[in-house]
């Protein structure tokens, strides 16, 4: 009988120091997903983050980039961009599928994208004199992850 009560005992001792230990250590806080929009000056062999979200058409090496982390990756991410432009416009990308509404305001691109190291997935794009002036607005989608619209401008 005492074999039976030191066993009994030792594992309800076993179960509340785990549950002790599960209670001491710090709950990991739930990360959010993040989508970042930058433009950059790719002038030099480090690009450089330009102030604000106005792509000037007079400065050259430009790039409107966004970048999405915190958020979970696979090996070939599905990623969708819904760009809205304020007049008629052309989006190309031929490693994409791209569909564009009747009057070109509205553009859908579908790629399939690898994350870098699995922390984050990074897409730039480029505007010239073609491109009409005015605010715009980008939404991404990856996998299954829908971000909020975010606006920039070209500006002459």
């Amino acid at each position: 009988m005492n074999k039976t009560l030191a066993l009994a005992l030792g594992l309800l001792s076993t179960t509340v120091f785990a549950e002790d230990k599960i209670q001491q250590a710090s709950p990991e806080k739930a990360v959010e997903p993040k989508l970042t929009l930058t433009i950059y000056d790719t002038s030099n062999t480090v690009p450089r983050a330009i102030e604000g979200l106005k792509y000037s058409l007079k400065a050259k090496n430009l790039s409107l980039c966004w970048t999405a982390f915190d958020m979970p990756f696979i090996q070939s991410n599905k990623v969708i961009e819904l760009f809205h432009s304020p007049k008629a416009s052309k989006f190309t990308d031929a490693s994409a599928s791209t569909v564009s509404s009747k009057d070109k305001k509205q553009h859908t691109i579908e790629n399939y994208l690898p994350s870098v190291n699995g922390q984050y997935i990074h897409r730039c794009w480029n505007f010239d004199k073609k491109d009409p002036l005015g605010k715009y607005s980008v939404e991404v989608q990856i996998n299954n992850i829908k971000f909020p619209a975010l606006s920039f401008e070209v500006v002459k």
